[in-house]
C-alpha cells in the first residue's frame, strides 16, 4: 500500500521486513536491490568497486528473486550490474545473465 500511495521510504521498510521474514515474492527482493542500486548509481565511474558486504547483500536478494521466479528478466539485468561492479565477479552469475532462460 505504501508504494501505491507514493510512500517510497515506507515501502522500502515494509519490503525489508518482508525479506527478513523470508518472503516468497520475488518483487520484494527486486525492489530492495533496485533501490540500493539507484542510490549507488549517482556519480558511479567504471572503476568503482562495490564493497564486499554490499555485493553479498545484493546478490542474496537477487539470487532469491531468481530462485523464486527464474523468468523474471529484470532480475538478471540488476544481477549483471552487481557483478559489473563487484570486486570479485561471479562467473556463473555473468553467464546466467547472458542467457537467463
Amino acid at each position: 500500500m505504501a508504494w501505491r500511495v507514493g510512500d517510497w521510504e515506507g515501502a522500502i521498510s515494509h519490503w525489508r521486513r518482508a525479506a527478513e521474514l523470508g518472503s516468497d515474492n520475488p518483487f520484494v527482493y527486486m525492489q530492495l536491490a533496485t533501490d540500493r542500486l539507484n542510490q549507488l548509481s549517482n556519480g558511479l565511474t567504471l572503476d568503482y568497486r562495490m564493497p564486499a558486504e554490499l555485493t553479498e547483500t545484493l546478490r542474496g536478494w537477487l539470487d532469491r528473486a531468481v530462485t523464486l521466479s527464474p523468468r523474471y528478466g529484470e532480475v538478471y539485468e540488476k544481477l549483471g550490474m552487481v557483478e559489473a561492479f563487484a570486486e570479485r565477479p561471479r562467473v556463473e552469475s555473468i553467464n546466467r545473465c547472458r542467457k537467463p532462460f
